[in-house]
């Protein structure tokens, strides 16, 4: 006959556990963090003690969440710690064990954890008078008068028309890129994952207008390598990439307001990015990923559930 105990555990605290160096815990520029974590657990034996079954599910509420947010002067960007508001996490862990014969013992343990951010705060990129904040950036993107999108051939020979666009020539010289460049880049790729939310529709502009993320999350990957005045040229040049794709194939404006969250788990959208067997979805879902690691706003995880959505039944 089984036994079961069960277990219910209520715990609060705060903590400053994400200061990396004795000076930043000791003169910290952010609040301690709370957590209320509520467990249920359940346990198993069986009377002849050959097995035994452990189960526990969680819910805990961050609030002043401790995130690290990208700053620096390179495209590879170094972390400081800000309060990133609230954060959620539901999470299951079971555990077994069976006594097989004399001596053989078979164990057993499975874990899910699901961690989503309610809300996500950062001064810099939310504060209007900071000169990284800049929502309507896109808004000085003429859209060009050439018939590329309604003909839809190649991406090439689109972007090839701007040349007898004299709108889009200014362009390059829109964007301010004095001071931080990983903040900038971070403000450029979400400025584009806006726009293709708002304006790729079918395989054709979702493929044309991934390319405007890629462009910018590439260039993240190559900061390392360029020195600042490799880097300040990159940021023109991605921003260049993604206004002319806006240019030439957009139709619509991009909305800047709170984007909702797919269901599903970044692990999920991995693997449905795999099924699909498309080489878009696979890069642009992990692209948006990686930029989501350091600007976790869910317009990346929306971007690649709608990139999978549409790519997954093309042929």
């Amino acid at each position: 006959q089984p036994r079961y105990d069960r277990a219910l555990l209520t715990s609060a605290g705060g903590f400053n556990g994400r200061a990396n160096s004795p000076a930043e815990a000791a003169d910290p520029t952010f609040n301690p963090e709370t957590v209320w974590t509520y467990e249920l657990g359940l346990k198993m034996r069986s009377s002849d003690n050959r097995l035994q079954a452990n189960v526990a599910a969680f819910h805990s509420n961050y609030n002043d969440f401790q995130a690290r947010v990208s700053e620096g002067d390179s495209l590879t960007p170094v972390f400081a710690v800000l309060n990133a508001a609230s954060l959620k996490m539901d999470g299951v862990e079971f555990e077994g064990q069976a006594l097989l014969g004399t001596g053989t013992r078979l164990s057993a343990q499975l874990a899910y954890l699901d961690a989503r951010y309610d809300q996500f705060d950062d001064p810099v990129r939310n504060n209007p008078s900071n000169p990284y904040y800049n929502p309507t950036l896109h808004a000085h993107v003429p859209f060009s008068p050439g018939k590329a999108r309604e003909e839809r051939g190649g991406f090439t020979t689109g972007l090839k028309s701007l040349n007898d666009f004299p709108g889009f020539a200014p362009v390059i010289g829109m964007i301010d890129v004095s001071g931080d460049p990983a903040r900038r880049l971070s403000q450029i790729t979400e400025t584009f994952t806006r726009v293709f939310l708002a304006n790729a529709r079918d395989p054709y502009t979702v493929i044309a207008f991934i390319h405007g993320v890629t462009a910018c999350v590439t260039l993240r990957s190559l900061g390392e390598f360029l020195d600042a005045d490799g880097a300040r040229a990159g940021l023109r040049y991605a921003w260049q990439t993604g206004a002319a794709l806006y240019s030439v194939y957009g139709t619509h404006k991009p909305e800047f307001g709170k984007t909702t969250a797919p269901e599903e788990t970044p692990y999920r959208l991995i693997a449905m990015a795999v099924d699909t067997a498309d080489d878009h979805a696979i890069k642009f879902t992990e692209a948006c990923l990686r930029e989501y690691a350091l600007n976790p706003n869910p317009v990346y995880l929306a971007a690649a559930r709608h990139a999978i959505g549409v790519l997954g039944t093309h042929d």
